[in-house]
């Protein structure tokens, strides 16, 4: 279940990275795209059934912040959800802000406080 979701976010948000050069800040940060809102609907059950506590209130939080947080906020929003993930699937150790969307995002440096 895990590995369909993080794959159903990172090309939900690839493909609107793409979009990026065409469409308005504005517009981004206020419509959510009917590919996310088809994701949202398909995975919320399985995620209410199996995920742990800590990521179902994750999922919940970055379900309802698409359209009330700028784009960056709400990344990184998904990588404390994807953080939640991982600690439900028993990996520990420090995996501090900005590391995994390092894994994706070619210029997260430039958006955290400690690199600006």
């Amino acid at each position: 279940m895990y590995t369909e979701f993080v794959e159903g976010l990172l090309s939900i948000f690839s493909s609107s990275a793409e979009s990026d050069e065409t469409d308005s800040e504005d517009a981004q940060a206020t419509e959510v795209s009917p590919d996310l809102l088809q994701f949202f609907k398909k995975i919320t059950p399985q995620l209410m059934i199996w995920a742990s506590n800590d990521v179902v209130v994750k999922w919940s939080r970055f379900r309802r912040g698409g359209d009330k947080h700028p784009p960056m906020e709400y990344m990184f929003m998904m990588e404390e959800l994807l953080t939640a993930i991982r600690k439900d699937l028993g990996h520990s150790g420090a995996i501090t802000k900005g590391d995994l969307l390092g894994l994706y995002v070619n210029d997260i440096d430039e958006h955290l406080p400690s690199k600006k």
